[in-house]
């Protein structure tokens, strides 16, 4: 993905999420979604789905071990944020995601923190939010790598203290795993990728 495209994807996230904070939920708007009294807890169960652009590898090369046309990331978590007076979360998580290449995989446990700026705790009505995470891989690895992962999320509840939500989500990620008898030049794998993601929050 160039440099330009990752602008226009960062310009967007930026716009929607301030658009909707200052209309839907508006400073002033004593019965919607904010608390600023207390401190809430959440927990966040997460399925996630994302495409890996196409890298380019030699010819020479065995394309079963490479990140291809047809390479994905699935995978689920769970993370828990602690919310301080709707003006700012921050979590910690923990994943299983499957890097499949061509047709070879690898397996990995993201583990990472996330920063939720002016979160909604056991919000009333929809609402957008935007958040942001760093962190590394653990599993079968040759070493930890980079994870770093921003999202866009729109919230809808449900019933009282559980909302169901939908994310479009940007990733950058390195992680490092050598398989026997394969002509890679380099056991680092290092790509960019764009999916969604949709789960639950509950709000304690």
């Amino acid at each position: 993905m160039t440099s330009i495209a990752r602008l226009y994807i960062l310009i967007f996230i930026l716009t929607f999420f301030l658009s909707n904070f200052t209309s839907a939920q508006g400073f002033d708007d004593q019965e919607g979604n904010r608390s600023t009294n207390k401190i809430e807890i959440s927990f966040k169960p997460q399925f996630t789905a994302i495409m890996v652009p196409f890298e380019d590898y030699p010819s020479n090369r065995n394309a079963d071990y490479e990140i291809g046309s047809n390479s994905r990331i699935y995978g689920l978590e769970i993370s828990a944020t602690l919310n301080y007076k709707s003006f700012i979360g921050i979590g910690a998580g923990i994943g299983s995601e499957n890097l499949l290449l061509e047709n070879e995989n690898i397996d990995y446990l993201p583990v990472f923190l996330e920063v939720t700026p002016f979160p909604a705790a056991n919000p009333k009505k929809g609402f957008a939010s935007f958040s942001g995470r760093i962190g590394t891989h653990l599993g079968d690895l040759d070493k930890k790598g980079v994870y770093l992962r921003a999202d866009l999320g729109y919230y809808i509840p449900l019933i009282d203290h559980i909302t169901l939500y939908f994310k479009v989500l940007f990733t950058h990620q390195t992680l490092y795993k050598s398989f026997p008898d394969v002509e890679r030049l380099t056991n680092k794998y290092s790509f960019n990728g764009i999916g969604f993601g949709f789960g639950l929050e509950f709000y304690l």
